[in-house]
């Protein structure tokens, strides 16, 4: 039987607080690999690229939620692109003024693996599961995360092109990057967090898939 939207909201929301506080390492690479940070004395920024990969991770062996039902959702989110920035500018006493969504919007572009560059959809745009998830999961970061976690902005910019082709594929290759005025950020496919870990046959570290080198002594890495 076909889930209900609020089901399947409710699932996502679920399994998206289960995904902070679990020690999965699987959830913890991709989570790592896909969000990116730039701070100085002045200011931060942080943006975080969530991939179906990331939901994916999530589900894996997880008794909540059946294949089919995982099937479903994934299969929703793959219409969209969804970012997630944090910007502010840095005051006395650890204070920040963080950077209304408007202002991060208007300048804010994605280009993917294809050289085809995107701006932010417009909430109207987006189909009813997309907008009940986003105003799930901003209540739910901020009970998380505290102040900041109110301060995340939520952008989604189109998954898909005309044709139906998905425009981002974290296990191919090429680049994505995320452009505003507070800076760009990229993120190079595959991701290695998708990919076999490494380990060193000398040192005996291991690493993300997407490593070919070892960089304490420059092994190669198998």
């Amino acid at each position: 039987m076909k889930l209900t939207l609020g089901i399947v909201i409710a699932i996502l929301c679920a399994n998206l607080s289960q995904a902070y506080s679990q020690t999965s390492s699987g959830v913890t690479a991709i989570t790592k690999e896909t969000t990116k940070s730039q701070s100085d004395e002045k200011k931060i920024a942080i943006v975080w690229w969530i991939p179906t990969e990331f939901w994916e991770k999530v589900y894996q062996n997880n008794p909540r939620v059946n294949p089919a039902q995982s099937s479903e959702i994934i299969q929703t989110l793959k219409e969209y692109t969804l970012v997630v920035i944090i910007d502010g500018k840095k005051g006395g006493l650890a204070g920040i003024t963080y950077t209304p969504a408007d202002d991060l919007r208007k300048d804010l572009t994605l280009t993917n693996p294809d050289g085809s560059t995107l701006a932010p959809l417009a909430e109207d745009a987006l189909n009813p599961a997309m907008k009940n998830l986003i105003g799930m999961m901003k209540p739910l970061l901020s009970n998380m995360l505290g102040q900041m976690g109110q301060n995340y902005n939520f952008f989604v910019f189109p998954g898909k092109d005309k044709a139906g082709k998905q425009l981002i594929d974290a296990h191919g290759n090429g680049k994505l990057t995320v452009h505003y005025s507070g800076g760009s950020f990229v993120w190079h496919l595959p991701l290695g967090s998708l990919m076999p870990i490494k380990k060193c046959d000398t040192c005996g570290e291991e690493f993300i898939g997407n490593y070919n080198f070892c960089p304490y002594d420059g092994q190669k890495l198998h």
